[in-house]
């Protein structure tokens, strides 16, 4: 457990040099999710990003974070459920988002989740959505978050060219 917290605490305060590059969003979306352990068969995964959807961002941290949410999402679906992908083009910025049907996150929370050091998972580091948040604000970009008893929904809004 040490390991994983000085090593989401050098990623969350090292600073951010990004490497921007063309990323096939579908493509690193479903690289993300094969590499989580134990998602299969028990969650339901929906992807509706068309295959040629490109953004430019940092691949690695956006891997990073993409990773985290799912990671979480995963989390919050204990006993199965359904965690499902969309993009949509909104002209100046591309909205990518997340959505579980998870148990959702009490008010008091929301405002919360994004601070470092910040859990109430049992063994959290509480760095995981603070560098999901790292990372998207420095590709310019803003994230937010809307949670009901019957699940979560993160927005990620990146800047389209960036």
């Amino acid at each position: 457990v040490m390991d994983r917290i000085i090593s989401d605490f050098l990623s969350f305060a090292r600073p951010v040099e990004l490497i921007l590059s063309k990323i096939n969003l579908s493509e690193i979306i479903s690289s993300c999710v094969s590499s989580i352990s134990g998602i299969s068969g028990r969650v339901e995964v929906l992807q509706n990003i068309d295959k040629s959807v490109f953004i430019s961002g940092d691949e690695i941290l956006l891997r990073q974070a993409f990773t985290n949410l799912i990671q979480n999402a995963i989390d919050a679906m204990k006993d199965g459920g359904r965690l499902v992908f969309e993009y949509a083009d909104k002209k100046d910025y591309a909205e990518i988002t997340v959505s579980d049907t998870g148990h959702g996150m009490p008010e008091g929370i929301k405002d919360k989740i994004f601070l470092p050091f910040y859990t109430t998972k049992e063994k959290g580091t509480g760095l995981g959505l603070a560098i999901v948040h790292k990372i998207i604000t420095s590709h310019g970009g803003a994230i937010r978050v809307d949670s009901t008893s019957s699940g979560t929904t993160f927005r990620l809004r990146l800047p389209v060219n960036s």
